[in-house]
């Protein structure tokens, strides 16, 4: 839903991302892994809401490639390709403060 700039304009975002926030603890790592995705829709459908909620959503993200019950890594690889899309959207600001903790939690993919 979130992807469609349409639907955004009808439907209320924060309710929605509250919910997906929530699920980022979920129990099963296929419902973390879909939270994650459908955050990362909001740069596709409401690039406004991820300004206003950059901070918010970077530090999901950091959390969420933080993941220890996930032996696969989908919700960390969920969450890097998420970071990349919200990244262009939100302020400069936003991402300044957040850099090296984003930077901390990438290093160990690059280490392989």
């Amino acid at each position: 839903l979130l992807r469609y700039s349409s639907l955004c304009n009808v439907i209320v975002i924060e309710p929605l991302m509250d919910n997906m926030m929530s699920r980022l603890k979920d129990v099963n790592v296929t419902v973390r892994m879909l939270a994650v995705r459908g955050l990362g829709n909001m740069a596709t459908g409401s690039s406004d809401k991820v300004r206003k909620h950059g901070s918010q959503l970077l530090t999901a993200m950091i959390n969420a490639m933080d993941d220890r019950e996930d032996s696969e890594h989908m919700v960390t690889q969920e969450a890097m390709l998420t970071l990349s899309m919200l990244l262009p959207h939100v302020q400069e600001a936003d991402i300044h403060s957040l850099l090296i903790h984003t930077a901390i939690r990438i290093r160990p993919f690059f280490d392989h």
